[in-house]
């Protein structure tokens, strides 16, 4: 689709954006990993939310896969797998309880089912809805830790930016589940930073 109607209009700009944007997203993802593992610590990092957003972009590599578009794939595909440092980091240094490995076990099952059934985009949007449950675990846990603790503010700062252009191109190829995604993400990742940013600007004890 994206180079099928090549030029200058919104299905363009959002294209080139979310291609551009996911380079910075990369860097976000690769700070949080160096905070977890040079910190030794995860904490304030919220297991759920990182799980369940590498399986949003897993899903979003097989959906796109499936439609024929190169944005979808290329985000879905690097992000995802630049959610396993992260991952396995926070395992080692703060490990999963009983309900985050029973959770990631039917997660990946979940994949697998939208892989091997044709139904792509009934799977993304379900998995989508899903996330913007999860991704409130993020912000609470901040909250409920009264400290930002290992969470890292670069990486929030990307998100927005990039869901922000991600809106653009859902809306100029009237993408039902990325329409409405995006927007309510923009606000879960708006938070997560403002909390971050509130908690880093603050003096700490000595």
């Amino acid at each position: 689709m994206e180079l099928q109607q090549f030029g200058w209009n919104l299905v363009t700009i959002g294209f080139l954006g979310t291609i551009f944007f996911t380079f910075f997203e990369s860097w976000g993802y690769y700070h949080q990993a160096i905070m977890i593992w040079k910190n030794r610590s995860g904490q304030s990092v919220s297991i759920i939310a990182f799980a369940y957003l590498a399986t949003v972009f897993a899903s979003l590599l097989i959906y796109g896969l499936s439609t024929g578009r190169i944005a979808a794939i290329f985000n879905g595909g690097v992000l995802a797998i630049l959610h396993l440092p992260i991952l396995v980091g926070l395992w080692k240094f703060k490990g999963y309880s009983r309900l985050e490995k029973f959770s990631a076990v039917g997660l990946i099952s979940v994949l697998v089912a939208m892989v091997i059934l044709p139904y792509k985009g009934e799977f993304f949007l379900a998995i989508c809805f899903g996330s913007l449950v999860t991704l409130v675990a993020q912000p609470l846990e901040i909250i409920n830790n009264r400290s930002a603790g290992d969470v890292e503010p670069k990486l929030y700062v990307m998100l927005v930016i990039s869901t922000s252009f991600w809106i653009i191109y859902a809306y100029a190829i009237n993408d039902l589940p990325l329409m409405i995604i995006c927007p309510i993400s923009l606000i879960i990742f708006g938070t997560t930073l403002y909390l971050a940013i509130k908690d880093w600007s603050n003096p700490r004890p000595s």
